[in-house]
């Protein structure tokens, strides 16, 4: 697997095998959100066949791109213009009334998820239209689900609530939780 951002699917299908329902996001972000099952260490990450942005490949990157960007901006290399491949095309697209689309974003919990609280940013489908987002209705997450979910709510809740008093001991206080969760 030389491709960082390759996966087999198999996070997803265990997920699904554990609690009977299928996640929408890949193998790499949804092992991010779960107990240390995916990523323990390196070996049971390659055991699971996902791949994992090495901090180097993510500076390296980083310098390629700025060394494009002065390059277009000094009119050393010619701005080619054409399909990215990102999906905030198409989101823009549809805001703009040139159709619809159905995507994950996140959003503030409007009751897509029934059991969540109102308000807390939730990682959910949504129709995008003409100057709309609007999300989807998802139900209530079953109960094993929902453990596993709310624990990230708390933490991101806290940690929010410290940024914005500018409390370092409720943010620091806080981190082992964080830790120890993951």
């Amino acid at each position: 697997m030389n491709d960082f951002f390759a996966s087999a699917n198999r996070v997803k299908f265990d997920l699904f095998k554990r609690y009977g329902i299928i996640a929408a996001a890949g193998d790499r972000h949804l092992a991010e959100f779960c107990p240390p099952w995916y990523l323990k260490d390196p070996e049971t990450v390659r055991s699971w066949m996902f791949g994992l942005t090495p901090v180097s490949w993510r500076k390296e990157n980083l310098k390629k791109r700025r060394a494009k960007s002065e390059r277009l901006v000094n009119g050393e290399e010619p701005f080619e213009l054409k399909q990215s491949g990102e999906e905030g095309v198409l989101q823009i697209k549809a805001l703009c009334g040139l159709g619809e689309l159905v995507t994950n974003v996140n959003l503030p919990n409007r009751g897509q998820i029934a059991n969540l609280p109102i308000g807390v940013v939730v990682e959910t489908n949504a129709v995008f239209s003409h100057n709309s987002v609007r999300p989807v209705q998802a139900g209530s997450l079953p109960p094993d689900v929902l453990n596993l979910v709310f624990r990230h709510v708390i933490n991101q809740e806290t940690t929010l609530k410290a940024a914005l008093k500018k409390d370092k001991e409720l943010g620091f206080r806080h981190l082992p939780t964080i830790l120890w969760l993951q």
